[in-house]
């Protein structure tokens, strides 16, 4: 078991600037917080998950700022850190380590589209081979989260600049990262993959079968009727040893009463139907 190290937030990777390419310090840099963002790390006795990290450091979204003269205005920076963002790690953390779904739902203003594109980007960006599935209800719903993905990869910081993609979640129903080995051929490093459930319609439901995903997040389950889709898919969620290959994450701001049947059950017996359940006493341990 490999140690995982302490970082001042000081020298977090957003508040440090990088080393010349041309520097033998380079590589060397970007190996140490690109190895942060697999391992995690602590800050003040308080631990950070890969994610978390590569989520205030690598990724990128539009922010409300002001400028010199007071006018507000938007940038594309690095998230802020909020409770928002600690909550969401934590539970996410919690449901990998008990082998449960998370419901995350009925809340608004908690960034769900940037912490989904960012989540993808995670995934496909730092474990080779990975891939990230986007269950959505409508082609809105899907596009919006497309736009900030493809709004962080405008900026790519230097270890993956030369990191190209191809496709569309809406369109081709996925985007491939690809990089070019020695010999200038690409290969795929990882990919985001996206189903359009089109509110929950019958036909779309085995739309997920043959799939074996990384990564697995179902948007927006109040607007659409989601637990045919979901046991269609559950069987890919299965590793060849009979464990949960990834955890399953659920979130929702609302919908009609008829459509939010299955996210209504889940939210209410959580524990009934095998999610995880939250507690908020166990933050303050």
């Amino acid at each position: 078991m490999f140690d995982i190290p302490s970082l001042p937030y000081s020298e977090y990777l957003l508040n440090v600037k990088s080393p010349d390419k041309s520097s033998s310090e380079y590589e060397p840099f970007w190996t140490k917080h690109i190895n942060i963002c697999k391992s995690g790390v602590y800050t003040g006795g308080i631990y950070i998950s890969g994610w978390l990290y590569y989520h205030l450091n690598f990724f990128k979204t539009e922010l409300d700022v002001k400028d010199q003269w007071g006018n507000s205005k938007r940038d594309i920076l690095h998230p802020n850190f909020r409770d928002n963002e600690f909550l969401l790690d934590f539970y996410i953390r919690k449901a990998e380590q008990e082998k449960k779904p998370l419901m995350i739902f009925g809340t608004r203003r908690f960034a769900k589209t940037v912490f989904l594109a960012s989540r993808a980007r995670y995934r496909t960006t730092m474990f080779p081979n990975s891939r990230a599935l986007l269950v959505c209800g409508s082609s809105v719903d899907l596009k919006e989260i497309e736009n900030y993905i493809n709004q962080d990869a405008k900026m790519p910081l230097p270890p993956f600049e030369k990191m190209e993609s191809i496709g569309s979640l809406e369109k081709n129903q996925e985007i491939q990262y690809l990089f070019k080995d020695k010999s200038q051929n690409n290969f795929i490093r990882g990919t985001i993959m996206s189903r359009n459930v089109e509110a929950g319609k019958k036909s779309k439901a085995l739309s997920v079968a043959g799939v074996t995903p990384s990564e697995v997040v179902f948007d927006e389950v109040g607007k659409y009727l989601f637990s045919e889709v979901y046991s269609n898919l559950k069987p890919a969620l299965q590793t060849d040893l009979g464990e949960p290959r990834c955890s399953t994450i659920f979130t929702g701001t609302g919908g009609n009463i008829e459509n939010s049947k299955d996210a209504e059950n889940i939210f209410l017996n959580s524990y009934d139907n095998g999610f995880l359940s939250v507690d908020f006493n166990d933050i303050r341990e």
